[in-house]
């Protein structure tokens, strides 16, 4: 789903996926950096088992570092009364994501993703070219 950014850094979340949002009664929500240069929106409850999920790997520099980079570089911010949230520039500059263009906004169950439109749509042809490519080998070859 594309949804324009506004002269204020502001996107409007599709009501399907920020009913759950909704339902607390301040409306905060966390926007978290992701692994895949997209952002990554979830209710504060979701926010923290994510980060335990992430910490269950702090034996390694390398764990300790993306949950560091993770939870360090998130932050909260409010659903206004319209279903938006302002993805300030630190957020928007990270995703690659500028004031007046289209950004994909996907339902993941337990968070929303926010990608660079461009950036989305070359991943997302490229895994269907995977997908259908490991079908086709499948047919040669069968199990």
């Amino acid at each position: 789903m594309f949804r324009s950014i506004d002269e204020k850094g502001r996107l409007v979340l599709p009501s399907n996926f920020r009913r759950e949002f909704e339902l607390a009664d301040d409306r905060k929500v966390i926007i978290a950096p992701s692994e895949d240069k997209c952002l990554i929106v979830l209710r504060p409850v979701d926010f923290r088992a994510m980060a335990e999920e992430k910490r269950v790997d702090m034996d390694t520099m390398s764990g300790r570092d993306k949950f560091r980079f993770f939870v360090s570089n998130a932050g909260e911010v409010e659903l206004d009364k319209a279903g938006r949230i302002v993805l300030g520039e630190d957020f928007r500059r990270f995703a690659g994501i500028e004031i007046g263009t289209e950004a994909t906004v996907a339902g993941m169950l337990t968070h929303v993703e926010i990608w660079n439109k461009e950036r989305f749509l070359r991943r997302d042809a490229g895994a269907d070219a995977r997908f259908v490519f490991a079908e086709a080998m499948e047919e040669v070859n069968p199990a």
